[in-house]
């Protein structure tokens, strides 16, 4: 046979090696162990981002707490000065105990972060000399009323005060922002290992992974609207708690009106005065008591979240009541009325406004306490857009320049020995309605105090409570 009619061999088809399946198994299962490397990755982000959401919860509202705690501090020396009472003393030293215990459970929660325990060692030393401030506040007690009201209006006490509550506010926003940068890290890892899972889905769970991926974002999403809604709450009580020495200090004047109006009626009663005058110093001092309650009711109502309850009224006649509650005809002074007939109604909290319409005539009174001329000067216009203008005048010395920035601060009073909180509450009340106040000088001596509040139909949908 010779050699060249011999038949070479057909090729063999093309096969899968056990090599190259090698190669795809070996593909797959890294492809698998990125996928699995990006979901742990992710969940772990995700729970370190859970982690620091509940750690910022926490300084938040420990530091929000320890805040609290300060401003009731306050208010019960306040009330301790004012009345004398061992309850305020009592309640001041456990409200101090917790102030103390508060801090040291911040400062042990931001323990790992030194920048933040430095900023908390600072604020400690400032809230030591506050408390030792408010220690002898207490001391003084009410036997001492002129030491107490210099105590109060220290600058440097106050600027403490400031310093502290600042300093408070400052590292809580450095605690959200520290949270915002973590939640952007956290965001930035999690979109990686979505990326990641997408490329290696043909060979993985990715839609497992990525539905996986996408419930964690929404459950941080979540739990970071819960602590947003929570810092809302916690900045409303925050309100209550910087304004409840304002809000003590208007309650204590009806009580006090109306214990002075039952001691009247009992000395006419007596001297064996006719009924009909006992029976009008009864009334009163009904009035007081009520007005106080009152109060105590918006106050309540605000806690639990409520709203103040608006109604349409006459100004001219909430300004005769207001002169009725407070007895200005007995104090010898000469009123004057300017009640225009084109004013309309105007729909506010009649308490509120009936407040801040106390708070102004009794300024004006006692200002003209030495004055020969006393007038006190009572009008109301139209004040445009929807607007109701009243206006409280006085023939007393008048504001001085400097003061009329500061008027209306908490803590500022151009009286001797007052507490500076009643124009503080009158610009609360005025502004919860919408409406401003101010201060003006007369030409002739004197000064006058407008405010503005909206008329009825401009008004009717007015949530007074919210504002306040």
């Amino acid at each position: 046979m010779k050699r060249d009619s011999i038949r070479q061999p057909a090729p063999r088809p093309f096969r899968i090696t056990w090599n190259i399946r090698l190669v795809i198994w070996a593909t797959g299962a890294v492809a698998a162990a990125v996928a699995g490397v990006a979901l742990i990755s992710s969940l772990h982000s995700g729970r370190e981002s859970s982690r620091w959401v509940d750690h910022t919860q926490q300084v938040l509202l420990l530091s929000t707490q320890l805040e609290n705690n300060l401003l009731h501090a306050e208010s019960v020396s306040r009330g301790y000065a004012l009345t004398g009472d061992s309850r305020y003393s009592e309640t001041f030293e456990r409200v101090k105990a917790d102030t103390m215990a508060g801090l040291d459970g911040l400062q042990a929660v931001v323990s790992d972060n030194p920048p933040q325990a430095q900023r908390l060692h600072a604020l400690a030393a400032l809230l030591q000399q506050r408390l030792s401030h408010l220690d002898k506040v207490v001391a003084a007690g009410h036997a001492h009323p002129d030491l107490v009201a210099a105590l109060i209006l220290n600058v440097e006490a106050q600027h403490i005060k400031k310093s502290i509550i600042d300093g408070l506010a400052a590292f809580r926003q450095v605690e959200q922002d520290l949270l915002q940068q973590r939640q952007q890290n956290a965001a930035r890892a999690a979109a990686i290992s979505i990326a990641l899972a997408a490329l290696t889905m043909v060979i993985t769970l990715s839609c497992v992974v990525l539905a996986t991926l996408l419930t964690v974002q929404d459950r941080n999403r979540l739990r970071m609207d819960r602590v947003q809604a929570k810092l809302q709450e916690v900045s409303r009580l925050n309100a209550i708690g910087q304004n409840a020495a304002m809000l003590a200090h208007e309650i204590t004047q009806p009580i006090t009106a109306a214990g002075t109006y039952l001691q009247a009626a009992a000395r006419l009663i007596d001297s064996g005065q006719p009924a009909s005058d006992v029976r009008e110093a009864v009334v009163l001092s009904g009035k007081q008591i009520k007005r106080a309650g009152d109060v105590l009711e918006r106050l309540r109502k605000y806690i639990v979240g409520g709203t103040g309850q608006t109604t349409v009224e006459s100004m001219a006649l909430l300004l005769e009541e207001a002169i009725e509650l407070i007895a200005l005809h007995r104090e010898g002074l000469f009123i004057t009325r300017d009640f225009k007939d084109d004013v309309p109604a105007v729909c506010v909290d009649r308490t509120h406004i009936e407040q801040v319409l106390i708070n102004l005539m009794r300024n004006a009174s006692q200002a003209m306490r030495q004055c020969e001329r006393r007038v006190l000067g009572l009008a109301v216009t139209a004040d445009g857009n929807n607007m109701v203008r009243v206006s409280v005048s006085d023939t007393g010395p008048g504001v001085p320049t400097q003061s009329a920035a500061a008027l209306f601060e908490p803590a500022y009073s151009a009286k001797k020995g007052g507490m500076g909180v009643g124009l503080s509450i009158c610009r609360t009340l005025v502004e919860a309605h919408g409406g401003r106040i101010w201060a003006e000088p007369n030409s002739g001596g004197g000064a006058t105090f407008h405010f503005t509040v909206p008329a009825a139909k401009a008004a009717q949908s007015t949530d007074v409570g919210q504002a306040a």
